[in-house]
C-alpha cells in the first residue's frame, strides 16, 4: 500500500504528539512523586490502592471519634471533680450540723450553706457539653437531664433524673466503641442517682432540718453523703479507665496508619532517579520525532518545488 503524504504527516504528527504526552506525563510523575494518579495508569494497582486509601480514611474518622471522646470525657472528669469537693463541703456542714451548741440563727446559716450548694451541684449536674448536648444525660442528651420541683419559697423540694440510662456510644476502632459521657441517673449506674445513692436528697433534708432548728446527730446524713461522693469518686475512675484504654487504642491506630502510609508509598511511589533518567530518554525521542518531521516537511517541500 502506498502512503500518501498526508498519511506520512498523520503518522508524524501522532509520534510526536505520544512523544510530548510521554514527556508531560513523566515531568507530573516526578514533580508530584506518584506513579498512579488515575486508574488508567495501573488498574490492578488503582484498586488495590483505593482500597488502602479507604482504610486510611476509616482510620481517619476513628482518630476523629478518639479526639472528642477524649475531649468530652476530660470534661466529664473536671465536672465530677467539683462536684466532689460541692460534696465534701456537704459532708462537713453535717458534721457542724451536729453539733448540739448552735442556736437557731447558726442552724439557719448553714441551712443556707446547704442550699447554696444544693443550688451549685444542680447547676453542675446539668453540665452543658462544648460539642452539644449534657454531659450526664446519656443517650437523651438534648434537654436538661436534671429537672426540679420548688417549695413557696423557691428552694429545691426535689430533683427527678429525666436523661437516658444508657451512655452515647462512639467507636474509636473497628468493633470497639467507647462512652463519651457517663449517665447521671440510673438504678444501677447512675453517678448522681441511683439505688445506692442520691446527691441531692441529703443535702434537701439536711437544708430542711437545719431550717427547722433540729440537729443532725440522731440522721444518716453526712452517710448519705459520703456514699455519694463515693458514687462520684466511682465515675471517675471509669472515666480514667476508658481514657487509658483510648490511649491504647490510639496507639494502635497509629502503628497502622504509619503502616497503611508505607504500602500506599510502595504502590503509587517513583523511583526518582529512575523516573529522571527515563525522561531524559522520553526527551530525547521527542526532539527525535521532531527532527524526523522538520526533515520530512523540507524533503516535500523539494519534491514539490
Amino acid at each position: 500500500m502506498r502512503i500518501s503524504n498526508q498519511m506520512s504527516g498523520q503518522m508524524l504528527s501522532n509520534n510526536i504528539m505520544d512523544n510530548q504526552s510521554a514527556v508531560y506525563r513523566k515531568e507530573q510523575q516526578i514533580a508530584s512523586g506518584k506513579r498512579i494518579e488515575k486508574a488508567s495508569d495501573d488498574p490492578v494497582a488503582w484498586a488495590r490502592l483505593s482500597r488502602l486509601q479507604e482504610q486510611q480514611d476509616g482510620l481517619t474518622q476513628y482518630a476523629r471519634n478518639a479526639e472528642l471522646v477524649e475531649s468530652r470525657l476530660l470534661a466529664v472528669d473536671q465536672v465530677l471533680g467539683s462536684i466532689g469537693d460541692l460534696l465534701q463541703n456537704a459532708s462537713e456542714l453535717a458534721v457542724q450540723g451536729s453539733d448540739g451548741t448552735l442556736n437557731s440563727v447558726d442552724r439557719d446559716v448553714l441551712a443556707g450553706q446547704v442550699d447554696e450548694l444544693l443550688e451549685e451541684l444542680l447547676s453542675r449536674a446539668n453540665s452543658p457539653s462544648d460539642s452539644g448536648g449534657y454531659m450526664f444525660g446519656g443517650v437523651l442528651a438534648e434537654s436538661e437531664p436534671f429537672s426540679v420541683t420548688r417549695n413557696a419559697d423557691g428552694r429545691i423540694d426535689s430533683v427527678t433524673y429525666t436523661g437516658g440510662n444508657t451512655a452515647a456510644m462512639v467507636e474509636v476502632a473497628a468493633g470497639d466503641a467507647l462512652p463519651s459521657q457517663l449517665v447521671g441517673g440510673d438504678q444501677d449506674d447512675g453517678v448522681l442517682i441511683s439505688n445506692s445513692s442520691d446527691a441531692f436528697a441529703p443535702l434537701i433534708e439536711m437544708r430542711d432540718q437545719l431550717l427547722a432548728g433540729e440537729n443532725l446527730a440522731d440522721t444518716a446524713l453526712q452517710t448519705q453523703v459520703d456514699a455519694a461522693a463515693e458514687k462520684v469518686i466511682v465515675g471517675r475512675a471509669s472515666v480514667g479507665a476508658y481514657i487509658e484504654h483510648l490511649s491504647f487504642v490510639n496507639e494502635i491506630r497509629d502503628s497502622r496508619e504509619v503502616l497503611l502510609m508505607e504500602d500506599i508509598s510502595t504502590i503509587e511511589g517513583i523511583d526518582i532517579a529512575q523516573a529522571v533518567s527515563e525522561l531524559t530518554e522520553k526527551q530525547t525521542a521527542y526532539q527525535a520525532a521532531l527532527a524526523m518531521a522538520t526533515k520530512t516537511v523540507n524533503m516535500s517541500l523539494l519534491n514539490y518545488i
